[in-house]
């Protein structure tokens, strides 16, 4: 593992024109500004961060993934923040338009209430497993984007220990533009009670026919990274880390390269680089 100097990453993606891997951080100034980094393989970021033409205020990103036509989606957590106050700026999930260096947004939703919302309202077991639960410790740190479709990935609430919730919203045209979710649906619980320790799932990344995973533990257990093969829905562990959190997975298709973002809050942040399976 090498050292990531300057914040607390929370994710990463890899831009293959720039050949460099964007980060969120936790981190932000007093105004709230949504600021992104840029990093090379050797862990050296940019001195000048990017920063989101006509977003205002944004914090606590928490997920990004890209499509193919030159977008990028930004996820803040959802969650209410440590003093128990539900801001708007955590509640956000952005389109942005990327050329180079420079991203405008072009559009965004507060998702927060209407997740809430649709949640409350479903009667999907896996769902009412997590009613009674989810105004408090709604908190979301992974999602990726699938024939049009959002799918986020739940940290927390879970329905039952250990197990996460992977929620489909519908088509992402129909969020942003009509500001409301088309169908709230399960589309997996992945059950992670092989590693008999608390996973709480921290990030996700697809490609094809399979998900990289990682989970971490609030009580001080170890953290893991999983791959699930999606057609024969096979979850299997692939690294455990003792004593670091992993929060961002990014992909590298050039070489099948996965980078690894470790938070460890105040201590210099790590990442390490290691092959796809």
């Amino acid at each position: 593992m090498k050292k990531l100097k300057t914040f607390e990453p929370s994710s990463a993606l890899y831009l293959g024109d720039l050949n460099r891997y964007v980060l969120s951080s936790d981190d932000t100034d007093k105004n709230e500004t949504p600021y992104l980094f840029l990093m090379d393989d050797r862990g050296q970021v940019d001195e000048t961060p990017l920063r989101v033409q006509n977003l205002s205020q944004m914090t606590d990103i928490e997920s990004m993934t890209q499509d193919g036509q030159g977008n990028m989606y930004l996820l803040s957590s959802l969650s209410i923040n440590k003093n128990g106050a539900n801001k708007f700026s955590r509640n956000l999930f952005s389109k942005v338009s990327r050329q180079g260096k420079d991203l405008v947004l072009l559009e965004k939703v507060e998702l927060r209430s209407l997740l809430l919302h649709a949640i409350k309202n479903s009667d999907i077991p896996d769902i009412q497993a997590i009613q009674n639960q989810v105004d408090q410790s709604l908190d979301i740190e992974s999602h990726f984007i699938f024939d049009g479709q959002l799918y986020l990935g739940l940290k927390n609430p879970q329905p039952r220990p250990n197990e996460a919730l992977i929620l489909n919203l519908g088509r992402i045209e129909v969020l942003l533009k009509e500001q409301r979710i088309e169908e709230l649906s399960v589309w997996k619980t992945v059950n992670f009670g092989g590693a008999g320790t608390e996973c709480l799932l921290s990030d996700l990344q697809m490609s094809g026919d399979e998900i990289y995973l990682s989970t971490t533990s609030d009580r001080g257990e170890p953290g893991y990274l999983w791959h699930l093969q999606i057609s024969t829905d096979t979850l299997s562990r692939v690294d455990t880390f003792d004593d670091v959190k992993p929060e961002g997975l990014a992909l590298r298709a050039k070489d099948n390269k996965l980078m690894i973002v470790f938070d460890q809050g105040l201590e210099p942040a790590l990442f390490h680089m290691r092959p796809r399976l």
